[in-house]
């Protein structure tokens, strides 16, 4: 009998240690997707979902966007990330105390293209990945584009970029050129960063593309504010603003044929907008 207490203990024991190990830790929101354009993907805990304008994006979420896709993500710390077709992003890591202004960012570009606007965060507490380079943020706007072998190009708009290949090689990068880091070689040597240059025609196709695809009047069709607008019920909006230009007449010049005409298409109207 102790032998069966004994081994019912154990086993209630491994049971407790089992579900606390088995507790995975709910996905933390670190901000929202302000702009989608088609196919946007994030996976959190090897669950996939679209991502939709207005969607909240998590920690250690991997973003994935088509090859006619792209989408621009906001932090908390009011960095952006504009992410161009053909693109996957896993946003490592965000931690951000508003009171103190201190935290720490970290995001691993995989392949695509993406544009980096740093938030309120201190510069060093930036720290962008490839799968051949690490950069050090010590501004505010740079573009970045990782091939599919992951040659790793970075472009400086604004402030100063620190690129380093895995070896820890690196070039500061000031605003208006680039550099670049290749793969290592089939013997695992890596060159250091290129020397400073204009951006590669390649480079600025790739970001042109993604530029394009943000570009319109009202910008993307998939944008809060072109989303807004498609949810407005526009029929109301023109039924009430076709009454008040029925009545203008009545009201700026009196009585009149067209005074009473346009005031009984009004009456209509408001009966049709009220009715409806």
């Amino acid at each position: 009998m102790k032998h069966l207490l004994r081994l019912s203990s154990l086993l209630a024991a491994l049971g407790i240690i089992g579900l606390a190990g088995g507790d995975v830790r709910a996905a933390e929101t670190i901000g929202g997707a302000d702009q989608v354009i088609n196919l946007v993907e994030g996976t959190v805990e090897l669950t996939t979902t679209k991502i939709e304008v207005r969607d909240e994006i998590y920690r250690d979420q991997l973003i994935k966007t088509s090859s006619d896709g792209a989408t621009e993500i906001s932090f908390l710390d009011e960095t952006t990330i504009t992410i161009g077709p053909g693109s996957e992003l896993t946003l490592d890591e965000f931690v951000f105390n508003p009171e103190t202004g201190q935290g720490a960012v970290v995001v691993s570009l995989s392949t695509g293209v993406i544009r980096f606007f740093s938030g309120k965060l201190p510069k060093e507490a930036y720290l962008i990945k490839t799968p051949t380079a690490t950069m050090g943020v010590r501004g505010t706007t740079f573009d970045l584009v990782v091939d599919q072998a992951g040659e790793t190009t970075v472009a400086v708009s604004e402030g100063e970029v620190i690129l380093a290949n895995l070896a820890g090689e690196s070039i500061i990068i000031p605003p208006g050129l680039s550099s670049t880091v290749k793969a290592p070689n089939s013997q695992g040597t890596q060159n250091p960063p290129s020397a400073l240059a204009p951006a590669p025609d390649i480079f600025q196709e790739r970001v042109g593309q993604m530029d394009e695809m943000f570009a319109g009047l009202f910008g993307s069709p998939n944008t809060a504010f072109s989303q807004f607008l498609r949810e407005l019920d526009w029929s109301r909006i023109l039924g009430w603003t076709a009454t008040a230009i029925f009545l203008i007449p009545m009201i700026t010049g009196g009585i009149s044929v067209l005074s009473v005409a346009g005031s009984f298409a009004a009456l209509a109207i408001v009966l049709w907008l009220l009715l409806g």
